[in-house]
C-alpha cells in the first residue's frame, strides 16, 4: 500500500513515483518524479523541471491542447520519453506543466486496477489471476 501525500496535499491526496526515461538513444533517467494520481484527468502532465534535467527540448505542438476548468483550451509544450509507474511503461508524448510534480491521469492509470482507500489515506495497486 501507498500513503496518501499529506505532506504537499490538503487534504492528503494520492501520489506515485514515476521514472522518466529519454527515448532519444541516451538512455538518461529520472527517477522520484512526484505526481498526483487523478481519476478525472484524461492525460498524464509531467513537470517541466524534470524534462529539462533529463535534457530534452520541449516541443510545442497544435496538436497538444489541454482544457481547462473554464471550458478554454490551450496549446502545451510536449516532450517524447517513456514513463514508468507500477511496473508499467508507456512510452508517448506527454504535456508539460510548471508545476513540481506532474499528473497521472487516465491514460495510464487504466492500463491498472487500483483501490483508493481513503479512510486508511492508502491506494494500491491491485492484481488478479
Amino acid at each position: 500500500m501507498t500513503p496518501y501525500d499529506a505532506q504537499h496535499y490538503q487534504p492528503p491526496a494520492p501520489v506515485a513515483s514515476l521514472t522518466l526515461r529519454t527515448l532519444d538513444g541516451r538512455d538518461q533517467t529520472i527517477s522520484n518524479v512526484l505526481a498526483l494520481i487523478d481519476t478525472g484527468a484524461d492525460v498524464t502532465l509531467l513537470p517541466r523541471w524534470a524534462v529539462e534535467q533529463l535534457g530534452l527540448t520541449p516541443q510545442a505542438d497544435a496538436s497538444v491542447r489541454l482544457e481547462w476548468f473554464d471550458g478554454s483550451t490551450r496549446s502545451a509544450e510536449s516532450v517524447e520519453l517513456e514513463a514508468s509507474f507500477h511496473g508499467g511503461r508507456f512510452q508517448g508524448r506527454y504535456a508539460l506543466i510548471d508545476q513540481p510534480h506532474g499528473i497521472v491521469g487516465r491514460n495510464l492509470l487504466n492500463h491498472f486496477r487500483l483501490l483508493f482507500d481513503g479512510p486508511a489515506k492508502t491506494w494500491q495497486r491491485v492484481t488478479t489471476g
